[in-house]
C-alpha cells in the first residue's frame, strides 16, 4: 500500500496492521515498532568494474549514477533508499528508473543507470544483474505499524505479538523492537 494510505488508513481504521520499509516518527495516534530487516544489496551491470567484487562499498559507486525507483509511486521504498545512502555518506547522481515495478527488473534498459540498490526479496527477479552485499553490513528495516486502539481485537493483538516474537525468515535479521533481538546484533 502507498505509504501516505497506509498511514491514513491505520488512522481511520480502515486497516488494522500494516508493514512498510523505513524509518520516520511514528504518526499521530500509530503504534511502530522497527522489528526485522533485509541486507543491503546493489545491483550492477554485468560489465560493471566492482561486478566481479566479493562485495561493494557504497562509497566505491559515489562517483556513478544511481537508478531509483519513482518516489510518486514507492514512497517508502524511495525513503529507505534514501535513509541508506544518507548512513553510508554517499550522495550520487540519481535518475529516475521509468519502469514502475518496485523491484525495478527493467533497470538495465536504461543506459544512464549504472547501479541500483536492493534487498534479496527484491532481487529475485533480476537474471542479469549482478547482485552484489553491500559493506559494511547495512540494513533496510521494515516497521510494522498498528493502531493502538484497534488491538483490543484479538486477532489484531495476536498479529502484532506474533510479528514482533517470531523469529525472522532466514537471511533477515531482528531489529531492535523485536522481542528476540540480541542486544549485540546490529
Amino acid at each position: 500500500m502507498w505509504l501516505p494510505n497506509l498511514i491514513a488508513d491505520l488512522a481511520s481504521g480502515e486497516i488494522d496492521v500494516g508493514i512498510t520499509s523505513g524509518i520516520f516518527p511514528a504518526p499521530t495516534g500509530i503504534s511502530t515498532r522497527a522489528f526485522c530487516a533485509e541486507r543491503l544489496l546493489v545491483g550492477l551491470r554485468p560489465a560493471h568494474r566492482l561486478a566481479e567484487s566479493e562485495s561493494v562499498k557504497l562509497a566505491e559507486l559515489a562517483d556513478e549514477v544511481l537508478g531509483m525507483p519513482p518516489e510518486a509511486l514507492f514512497p517508502a521504498w524511495v525513503l529507505s533508499q534514501r535513509q541508506a545512502l544518507e548512513t553510508a555518506r554517499v550522495a550520487p547522481k540519481v535518475v529516475e528508473l521509468r519502469d514502475t515495478d518496485l523491484a525495478a527488473g527493467r533497470w538495465l534498459d536504461q543506459a544512464a543507470v549504472d547501479w541500483i540498490l536492493l534487498i534479496p526479496s527484491l532481487a529475485v527477479e533480476h537474471s542479469g544483474t549482478i547482485v552484489k552485499p553491500v559493506e559494511p553490513l547495512q540494513l533496510m528495516p521494515f516497521r510494522l505499524l498498528w493502531n493502538p486502539g484497534n488491538a483490543q481485537n484479538t486477532a489484531i493483538a495476536r498479529f502484532v505479538q506474533t510479528a514482533l516474537t517470531v523469529d525472522p525468515p532466514p537471511g533477515w535479521f531482528t531489529q531492535q523492537d523485536h522481542f528476540r533481538h540480541p542486544a549485540d546484533n546490529p
